[in-house]
């Protein structure tokens, strides 16, 4: 009977192991598809899935990849480090492992990190110039030079969200923003999960020349005829701010134009 168990058990791990095995290199192939469409969010869950039963190479190298473009610095961390102990670990994973612990204030282990990306790329002046940055030094110069800077947020015109690209424009400025209007149909990015972005204008007035005070009017997309469902922005003005140059998605009317990767 115990021999019959057996076969039986033998002939379910023969059965099931190929089946098993085309569907961890679907989900890689899905998951390589998303993120080639820069489609993070989405192939993330894909290659933890995967990795949970084998170390796939691209699976590895593309998962700290990800973390990294939706700007999640401790998992990106956590999976280049996973990444440099693969054999077949390109250069740029040292790098790029570098930055994450950098962008983590482990300043001493991005360095060392930077030396090894150095000792395949020996002429890349990224990891020379990122090695001298990590110098106590150096930092602390650049520290210093920030004293001659003062940032902080405008309530009313910042959201939690990016706002960047600010311009002058008009009696104001105008900006790039993906912050969530509330509407109750939006679109999210694929690659932040976050709204699309959109350009938007706010007036400004000097209230106090000693102190540098302004006062802020209402936040308002600068022309509902530029908007689009996608990105739209950063944007720069010319000829009197007439003329707009800006950048966005590529669309056609409303229709979605992608290259041979599916990118738009």
């Amino acid at each position: 009977m115990k021999s019959f168990f057996y076969l039986i058990l033998c002939v379910l791990v023969t059965v099931c192991s190929p089946t098993e095995t085309m569907a961890q290199k679907g989900k890689l192939l899905r998951a390589n598809k998303l993120f080639r469409q820069l489609n993070y969010q989405e192939a993330i869950p894909l290659y933890l899935s995967v990795l949970k039963k084998s170390s796939e190479p691209d699976a590895l190298f593309n998962i700290a990849e990800s973390y990294r473009k939706i700007g999640d610095y401790p998992q990106a961390e956590y999976w280049y480090s996973q990444a440099i102990l693969h054999p077949e670990a390109p250069d740029e994973m040292f790098f790029y492992y570098g930055l994450a612990l950098l962008s983590n204030d482990k300043v001493g282990t991005a360095q060392t990190q930077f030396e090894k990306f150095m000792e395949g790329a020996p002429d890349e002046t990224r990891g020379k110039n990122l090695i001298k940055a990590c110098k106590p030094e150096v930092r602390q110069e650049l520290m210093n030079a920030g004293i001659l800077y003062q940032m902080k947020n405008i309530d009313k015109v910042n959201s939690r969200f990016d706002d960047f690209g600010p311009t002058f424009y008009r009696k104001g400025f105008s900006f790039t923003s993906e912050r969530d209007t509330g509407a109750v149909a939006h679109r999210r990015s694929a690659w932040t999960g976050r709204p699309f972005t959109d350009m938007y204008y706010v007036a400004e007035r000097l209230i106090d020349e000693d102190k540098l005070e302004y006062k802020y009017g209402q936040v308002n997309k600068i022309d509902g005829k530029l908007s689009r469902r996608l990105h739209d922005g950063p944007a720069c003005f010319a000829q009197g701010d007439k003329r707009i140059f800006f950048t966005r998605n590529n669309m056609k009317r409303s229709s979605i134009r992608r290259d041979a990767n599916g990118i738009s």
